[in-house]
């Protein structure tokens, strides 16, 4: 937005116009800050050693079949809407990206 108002006298013009142009100048100032405080925190959380997602993956699956296998006891043994609608929901994600994975990794998707 900034790069577009500095680019156009029109728009410099029309902001002076209806008053906005020191609110114009001290949006880019914060908004360049801004911009320096979030590439410093990233490149400090890049620095930063942990696990791999790849390690953390066979947790990952264990952890989300068990969470199936709750959602779908809830739904069979405590009937209700809320539970129903979460299964619904969870299976038209499954479905949804199933058909994104390659051929033999569909084997290996947890699901209920």
């Amino acid at each position: 937005m900034i790069l577009k108002y500095k680019a156009g006298d029109s728009l410099k013009t029309d902001a002076d116009k209806i008053g906005i142009s020191d609110m114009m100048s001290g949006l880019e100032t914060v908004n360049t800050s801004f911009d320096a405080l979030y590439k410093t925190r990233n490149t400090q959380e890049a620095a930063l050693s942990g696990p791999s997602a790849s390690s953390l993956k066979a947790a990952a699956i264990k952890s989300y079949e068990q969470f199936c296998m709750a959602v779908e006891l809830s739904v069979n043994h405590t009937p209700g809407e809320v539970f129903t609608a979460l299964f619904n929901q969870m299976q038209e994600l499954r479905e949804k990206y199933a058909l994104l994975l390659p051929r033999k990794e569909k084997k290996e998707t947890p699901g209920v």
